[in-house]
């Protein structure tokens, strides 16, 4: 007896890859707090997601610094 695939059609594959693309700019969209809080909402508060909870705490607690600081070292760095 040959197992069937169910919901495994291309129109079905393809209504799964749009929802995970719609997903994947929602979430490009969030800052690491407002992931934070999904993830609470979600789970719960502390629960689960621990090295993604991690990687987001180390986020917030050292933001990225400024690009525009960034070209200006580098600018003065190449005229030495």
């Amino acid at each position: 007896m040959s197992k069937t695939r169910i919901n495994r059609g291309t129109h079905h594959l393809g209504e799964l890859r749009n929802q995970a693309k719609t997903l994947q700019e929602e979430r490009a969209t969030r800052s690491p707090k407002q992931q934070l809080a999904v993830l609470d909402r979600r789970l719960g508060p502390g629960i689960g997601a621990e090295k993604e909870r991690k990687k987001l705490q180390v986020l917030i607690d050292a933001p990225k610094p400024k690009k525009q600081a960034d070209k200006v070292k580098s600018k003065k760095k190449g005229k030495k």
